[in-house]
């Protein structure tokens, strides 16, 4: 499965290898926001995340430019550094 995320920056594409899609099956499907572990790949100005773990953050989408910086969900890295 591929996935393409997209911000203000630029895009990158998601890819989710069947063994991972299958225990995360319902989180890719539904999650409305998730966050998502993985291993960056990049090939010129092409950018693949390659998951290894999806967590749903559904619940979290309501308080969305409703919190204070110290509220914000931690970042391991950047996409587009």
């Amino acid at each position: 499965m591929f996935i393409t995320l997209e911000d203000e920056i630029g895009t990158a594409n998601l890819v989710v290898w069947p063994k991972v899609f299958k225990a995360n099956r319902r989180t890719a499907l539904s999650a409305r926001m998730m966050a998502v572990r993985d291993r960056i790949q990049r090939e010129g100005d092409v950018v693949h995340l390659v998951a290894y773990r999806i967590t749903n953050l559904s619940a979290e989408l309501t308080s969305v430019g409703q919190r204070d910086e110290a509220d914000l969900l931690p970042c391991e890295s950047a996409f587009f550094s």
